[in-house]
């Protein structure tokens, strides 16, 4: 199959999952999530629909240099607007379309880089690292055993007295 009838199949499947989606009224939903990724970079998008197909949303981005472009736009029946919001350089306040660019562009000043050759005779000395010895001396694992203080209390337990009874034995003579 080329590309262009993949392509072109693609797009009929999605128009008639379009037009057996169209039959069911637009259900209202909400997302948004934020991204930093440690580096001071920094991408968010929220968007929400209502029960009559309206979209409205913003998205951007920041990076680490400080530009950013921040986008809000509204879908709904009147078409797609979009008010956007950058300091890029390169952009200008115009209003292509149905969008709405405020642009700050920063200044970027770029110095140009001019090579220097060392001269010839230049030997960089090597960094040799010696490491000092870590001296390791143990504490005295000062262990006294503390005395036993248990002493057993002394049985004073009389024993009972026996009583021999005497039997008393009768002669028979």
């Amino acid at each position: 199959m080329s590309p262009l009838s993949t392509t072109a199949f693609c797009l009929l499947l999605a128009a008639q999952a379009l037009a057996s989606y169209s039959s069911y009224p637009p259900r209202p939903y909400k997302f948004g999530y934020e991204v930093d990724d440690g580096y001071y970079n920094r991408h968010h998008h929220k968007e929400e629909s209502d029960s009559y197909g309206a979209k409205t949303g913003s998205y951007g981005y920041t990076d680490a240099h400080g530009i950013y472009r921040h986008v809000s736009y509204i879908a709904d029946e009147q078409g797609y607007r979009a008010y956007v919001s950058t300091n890029e350089p390169g952009t200008a306040p115009q209003d292509p379309a149905d969008v709405k660019m405020y642009a700050k562009p920063v200044a970027v000043y770029h110095k140009p880089a001019y090579y220097k050759p060392q001269p010839a005779y230049y030997k960089p000395e090597p960094a040799y690292y010696k490491p000092e010895p870590a001296y390791y001396k143990p504490q005295p694992a000062y262990y006294k055993p503390e005395p036993a203080y248990y002493k057993p209390e002394p049985a004073y337990s009389k024993p009972e007295p026996k009583y021999n009874k005497p039997e008393i034995t009768y002669n028979k003579y």
